[in-house]
């Protein structure tokens, strides 16, 4: 599994029987649910997780999900999702995921995301506070032309 510098490790595990649906593989619901545990991952490593910026009067609401499936996953199968930050605007923050499914080495599914800062007063978007923009600058990867054709662009 070749990935580009940057892309970090956000979640891993075996599929259940508890992700399966009615079709005998990996449900929608079960795929959004393994997303936002690997999303919830990122944002805290990006020290965007609601614990670092509620003090801040502050909030994070996402703007974009683009979830593709590429490949099947039934029960048993193990898997690891991969993410990286591809891009930070002014008050917002793009990151990538791509799941694996270890038995074959294909990617099972890829979620593309755009989270954007808010104050919860003006309940409106609001810039990156520049000790976190400091902090993420360094993590943000550029994608690869497979990386571009994977996520649609």
């Amino acid at each position: 599994m070749a990935e580009n510098d940057g892309w970090i490790e956000v979640l891993r595990g075996i599929v259940t029987e508890r992700h399966i649906d009615f079709n005998k593989h990996v449900s929608v619901v079960a795929y959004f649910a393994l997303f936002d545990d690997g999303a919830t991952y990122m944002l805290r490593r990006a020290n965007m997780h609601y614990v670092d910026i509620h003090p801040r009067n502050l909030g994070i609401v996402t703007v974009k999900h683009v979830v593709r499936y590429l490949d099947e996953m039934l029960e048993g199968d193990p898997f690891v999702m991969m993410g990286a930050y591809t891009r930070m605007g002014r008050s917002s923050l793009r990151y990538l995921q791509k799941m694996y499914n270890e038995r074959t080495g294909e990617i099972a599914a890829t979620l593309d995301t755009i989270e954007a800062m808010i104050d919860f007063t003006a309940r409106r978007a609001t810039a990156i506070p520049e000790d976190i923009r400091a902090h993420v600058e360094p993590m943000l990867v550029g994608m690869t032309d497979e990386d571009r054709e994977l996520f649609g662009e």
